[in-house]
């Protein structure tokens, strides 16, 4: 059974879960989380600032690193965003 991730990319924290799916469960391998603070400092303004930009692209990073440790191809990984 392949294992596969999904990235939750929220407006303070990035969440990373990596899973194996079977029939009636799904065995959680690895579940992190990455404060990122994406709306500080600009979401009033309805913007990210460059800080908020290098953080989230850190917690990317290290997401990837994850995923290569777990062998799972690019095309499994699902991400999804909030609206910030």
């Amino acid at each position: 059974q392949a294992s596969r991730a999904v990235i939750d990319m929220g407006t303070n924290t990035f969440h990373l879960l990596i899973g194996k799916a079977y029939p009636n469960k799904i065995e959680v391998e690895l579940n992190e989380k990455v404060a990122v603070g994406l709306g500080k400092g600009g979401i009033n303004d309805g913007r990210i600032t460059p800080d908020a930009m290098e953080r989230a692209m850190k917690a990317i990073r290290f997401f990837k690193e994850k995923t290569q440790e777990f062998n799972i191809p690019d095309d499994h990984v699902l991400i999804t965003g909030t609206s910030a």
